[in-house]
């Protein structure tokens, strides 16, 4: 309680991310653990920058700036044919074998240079890069991944990665069968609205986001109700 009362006699906004402040918070949920579900913890919020995308900047979708060595993660519950399942079998031959590992969506990059500062509780450099079964997320959960990268390249000399086959591939048949479903709309019904940000969830467009410190409660009863094995992921 030495610490809660040490931080409560400085400014809000200097000390809201310090170490010492984060030790009370948890100090004081270890305390009152019939009270933590009212509590908050310091977490953080996005929102999109509207500008060009930068060189190891923080953004959703797209590509990451990896290294040329980087080695992109893949699933080991899921095949590139499995992929193809969700929206229409396929039995043309594609570019890639249907019978390999489906490479993991590229979700989004976190550069922690951005973050740092406010908590000790994250590292000081690189970047977070996330991957995960996104498209195939909901066809068999038990058997779907996420993978985060810790990328301590520096900022000057990753590139963007080239997105793999597969994903170009499954990407291409997605849009085509979208496509088809949007033509049969208007021959049925007439002119509909189209969704011109349509996401194959293969490779999301990407959007420049910058992250923004807050506070958040640190649970989620509807997350953790009606689905807690994803909770934990």
């Amino acid at each position: 309680m030495a610490l809660l009362s040490q931080a409560l006699q400085c400014p809000p906004a200097q000390i809201a991310f310090e170490p010492q402040t984060l030790a009370a918070t948890r100090a004081l949920i270890a305390d009152l653990p019939s009270l933590a579900d009212g509590l908050v913890a310091p977490a953080f919020e996005v929102s999109a920058t509207g500008g060009p995308a930068t060189a190891g900047g923080s953004r959703f979708g797209g590509m990451p700036d990896v290294p040329a060595d980087f080695v992109w993660p893949l699933s080991d519950g899921f095949t590139v044919g499995d992929a193809t399942q969700e929206f229409e079998p396929v039995s043309a031959p594609g570019p890639v074998p249907v019978d390999v590992p489906l490479p993991l969506t590229f979700i989004a990059q976190l550069d922690l240079s951005a973050l740092s500062s406010e908590t000790a509780d994250l590292p000081h450099e690189g970047r977070l890069l996330f991957f995960m079964d996104y498209s195939v997320w909901f066809q068999s959960e038990n058997k779907a991944r996420t993978s985060i990268i810790w990328d301590r390249t520096p900022t000057e000399d990753p590139t963007q990665h080239a997105p793999p086959e597969a994903l170009v591939w499954l990407d291409g048949l997605v849009r085509e069968w979208w496509q088809a479903v949007q033509d049969d709309l208007k021959t049925r019904f007439g002119d509909t609205h189209e969704d011109s940000q349509f996401n194959s969830g293969f490779l999301p467009p990407g959007m420049p986001v910058e992250p923004e410190w807050t506070w958040q409660r640190l649970a989620s009863h509807a997350v953790e109700v009606v689905q807690p094995d994803f909770s934990t992921r």
